[in-house]
């Protein structure tokens, strides 16, 4: 297995108690090797592994709520990189608001279809409308 990390020190270990897998396991080799005639052996497990497998469900969540994806087809490299983050604010945003005690409940396609119309309504108001001779930086003289 390969992991990915940027929490974890690549040197911590934990020793865990694991079970002995069944006979049919791709590794039989090795798992004879390890555990020999025991069923249950003490196992040093890297960090980042014992974290996985203890909170995996959070990255499954986080999937899930970005099911709602806003991303088309695009041959565009960066396309794909800028709508990711529009999914991840979108989330992000339906999760702080879920987490303020004062405002009503509300669900999450809801939630994103408000989100949206916002945004438009942001993008097509008189005072957000930027000119563009006020938009581009004015040249100065350099002086040498």
């Amino acid at each position: 297995m390969t992991i990915m990390t940027t929490v974890h020190r690549l040197d911590g270990e934990l020793l865990r108690s694991r079970k002995r897998p069944g006979k049919k396991s791709t590794n039989v080799k090795r798992v004879r090797e390890a555990f020999g005639q025991d069923q249950q052996k003490e196992i040093p497990i890297p960090v980042c592994f014992d974290d996985y497998n203890h909170h995996m469900g959070g990255v499954d969540i986080a999937e899930q709520l970005r099911s709602y994806n806003t991303q088309p087809t695009s041959f565009r490299t960066w396309w794909p990189m800028m709508f990711w983050g529009l999914d991840t604010m979108a989330t992000n945003a339906y999760l702080i608001y879920s987490d303020i005690e004062d405002l009503p409940p509300i669900s999450h396609k809801e939630f994103r279809l408000q989100y949206a119309w916002g945004l438009i309504l942001i993008g097509t108001s008189p005072q957000t409308k930027i000119r563009s001779e006020d938009a581009a930086p004015k040249p100065t003289k350099k002086v040498y």
